[in-house]
């Protein structure tokens, strides 16, 4: 609750709060956090943006989505990730892309890679077929990992974990559904009309 990280030490003893940019408003809701090698990166989800912190919680860069087009790539709730590249550090996070009804189930990315300045590096990985086939809107929190250079993608609505390059290539995918996945893919017979029960007095 509130903008704020909390560090404890490791044994659990609270040791003090970093704010993370008290005047940005107080309708906050920071969702993820990544340190790496001392920088903080956390994602605040109704500012649709990621700060980056340095160790002792100073604000270092925001990357935010500024574009509100459609298509555009707006950051949501999901993992964030970092990669290491010969031009510097790529930040990789889930988004959300507003397209039209009809279309963002079947033209949106889950994924998008981002510079150390904010700027777009790529999208990609369209949704599996089952969110167009089966109208799962309300389904589109994704979480992925990155390891040994791939990424790799699991989608709320699928099976399948798909894995990419961190250019955005598909590379494979693996993964089968569990009895509680198994959607019924054919037209259900009418229910029997239920007759009144009799009720005595």
């Amino acid at each position: 609750l509130g903008a704020a990280i909390t560090l404890f030490d490791a044994n659990g003893h609270y040791l003090r709060s970093i704010p993370v940019d008290p005047n940005a408003g107080t309708d906050r809701l920071l969702t993820e956090l990544l340190v790496n090698e001392g920088d903080i990166y956390v994602k605040d989800e109704r500012l649709r943006t990621i700060f980056h912190l340095n160790p002792e919680g100073k604000i270092v860069s925001k990357l935010r989505s500024e574009d509100r087009t459609f298509g555009a790539a707006q950051i949501t709730v999901g993992e964030i990730s970092l990669s290491e590249s010969d031009t510097g550090r790529v930040l990789y996070t889930t988004i959300f892309n507003h397209l039209p009804k009809g279309t963002h189930l079947t033209d949106s990315f889950p994924i998008a890679a981002f510079d150390e300045q904010g700027r777009l590096l790529t999208q990609f990985a369209k949704p599996h077929p089952n969110y167009a086939k089966f109208n799962l809107s309300n389904f589109f929190v994704s979480t992925f990992a990155i390891w040994q250079n791939d990424l790799y993608l699991l989608e709320s609505a699928s099976h399948e974990i798909r894995v990419y390059s961190l250019t955005g290539d598909l590379l494979r995918s693996f993964g089968e559904p569990g009895y509680h996945q198994k959607v019924v893919d054919r037209k259900l017979k009418a229910n029997p009309p239920c007759k009144r029960p009799k009720h005595s007095f």
